[in-house]
């Protein structure tokens, strides 16, 4: 059963799964299941985006708080070399940059679509992180 913990969007499935795993269960690969994954163009708004991320950063910290392990860890992003590329990569003067160029370029170009997913990355790391810190006392 899906922990109901995870209240926001994310990281709820691969949860069940790492448990699933835990427990020792037979698996089985089914090449006849099909899952969609239904994305509304409302969905796709930068803001509705960085929204997710922030969500889904906030449920990364809980997933590592249940299963502190290396690869929920590597999974989540939630160690320390992806945390100094985040540094490098989103840092405050180049977050203003990438904003610009969002609002300018748009998710047509190539240069939008990098600065839109550069704002969702910042978004999500923030979240992770301040939720790890909020988790760990």
């Amino acid at each position: 059963a899906f922990d109901e913990g995870f209240k926001l969007y994310g990281w709820e499935d691969t949860e069940v799964g790492v448990r699933l795993r835990n427990a020792k269960l037979a698996q089985y690969f089914a090449w006849d299941a099909v899952i969609y994954h239904v994305k509304p163009p409302e969905t796709t708004t930068l803001e509705r985006l960085t929204a997710l991320a922030r969500e889904k950063g906030e449920m990364a910290a809980r997933f590592v708080q249940k299963s502190p392990t290396v690869a929920v860890r590597l999974a989540t992003g939630a160690y320390i070399a992806n945390f100094a590329r985040a540094a490098l990569v989103n840092a405050p003067p180049l977050r203003s940059l990438y904003a610009n160029i969002a609002r300018r370029a748009g998710a047509e170009t190539a240069t939008g679509r990098f600065a839109r997913e550069a704002l969702v990355d910042a978004a999500y790391v923030d979240a992770l992180r301040a939720n790890l810190r909020r988790r760990d006392g």
